[in-house]
C-alpha cells in the first residue's frame, strides 16, 4: 500500500503513507447535499495525482499535501450542491475555494 488515505466528512481527512502522516482541517462549505462526497474526493485526488504524473512514491510532502488538499476542496463544494454529477465543481471552483481559504 503507497497510500492510505482516511477521509473524515467535515472533518477532513489523514493520509499515510511509508515515510508520511499527513492531517487535513476540513475546507469550510455550506453544506445541503453530502451525497457523492466521498466519490468526488476520490476523484479529485485521482485527477490531481494524475496531473502531477508521479506515482505517490515519488511525490514530495508539499505536493501529496497539496493534492489531498484539492481532493477535500473538491468533496466539500460537492455537499454545496443537490445531487451527485451535476454537484460536481469545476477546477475554477475548487481554486477559488483554496485561495479563499488558505491552509
Amino acid at each position: 500500500v503507497k497510500l492510505l488515505l482516511i477521509t473524515l466528512g467535515k472533518d477532513g481527512s489523514v493520509s499515510f503513507t511509508r515515510n508520511m502522516r499527513l492531517r487535513h482541517e476540513e475546507v469550510p462549505a455550506k453544506t445541503v447535499d453530502t451525497t457523492a462526497a466521498g466519490d468526488s474526493f476520490t476523484g479529485g485526488l485521482v485527477a490531481e495525482l494524475s496531473r502531477l504524473g508521479k506515482p505517490v512514491d515519488a511525490l514530495s510532502e508539499q505536493e501529496l499535501w497539496e493534492a489531498i488538499r484539492f481532493a477535500n476542496a473538491v468533496g466539500a463544494l460537492t455537499t454545496t450542491k443537490k445531487g451527485s454529477i451535476s454537484a460536481l465543481p469545476t477546477r475554477a471552483e475548487v481554486e477559488k475555494l483554496l485561495a479563499e481559504n488558505p491552509g
